[in-house]
């Protein structure tokens, strides 16, 4: 039943897919988490509602089915088997699938444990080698909600620095600003060549 269920996520009318997404959430089965991922990765338009001066453009329109995709793999990761289909969905075949598990490690509220708390960390630096851009962007941004970029995970960010996209750049220069604190001389120095490098834009020298 839920296969069928999950065969009608690319379905062209948005009630529909929310009506899956909501019967899929209903149902509780933690194995169409990464399912529910894919169609919160959808890239057929914006996921932000449109406005005009601060006022909602349709506000009768529904929200984005990748709202409901993420609110329904949000819920569905609060038990200790979701959380682990959820970090387990960093290494799947797709990688629309692994970034958008790579977003929700860091952005979905929950009480993890201590040790769940530390295999997300470490998940989500083992991303950062990711060969995706998206993904290790994904993976950046939850360490950078995170609030606590150790040792490990900066030596990650620093290798980043050099032959990155202009994009990852930025987003590590960014998350490795939280960890400042920490830096040994060796790599203050390195972000102080960065800084006086006229070849970076100017928004990456000021960071």
């Amino acid at each position: 039943m839920s296969q069928d269920l999950i065969e009608q996520l690319q379905n062209h009318s948005y009630e529909k897919r929310i009506e899956v997404i909501e019967e899929l959430r209903e149902k509780g089965n933690h194995s169409v988490i990464p399912a529910l991922l894919h169609a919160a990765s959808d890239q057929e338009e914006s996921l932000w509602r449109g406005t005009d001066k601060g006022e909602l453009l349709h506000p009768d329109a529904a929200e984005h089915p990748r709202y409901y995709a993420h609110k329904a793999v949000e819920e569905l990761s609060q038990s200790a088997e979701g959380f682990i289909v959820l970090r387990d969905s960093l290494t799947h075949r797709d990688s629309l699938i692994r970034s958008q598990a790579a977003w929700g490690l860091g952005h979905y509220q929950r009480e993890y444990s201590e040790d769940e708390d530390n295999l997300r960390r470490e998940s989500l630096r083992n991303s950062l080698q990711d060969p995706e851009i998206g993904v290790v962007l994904q993976s950046i941004r939850s360490l950078t909600v995170l609030q606590e970029i150790d040792s490990a995970i900066m030596a990650s960010l620093f290798e980043l620095l050099n032959g990155a996209s202009a994009t990852l750049q930025w987003a590590a220069l960014q998350a490795l600003g939280l960890g400042i604190k920490e830096l040994s001389e060796e790599d203050s120095l390195a972000l102080v060549s960065i800084m006086l490098d006229e070849e970076k834009t100017t928004g990456m020298r000021s960071f």
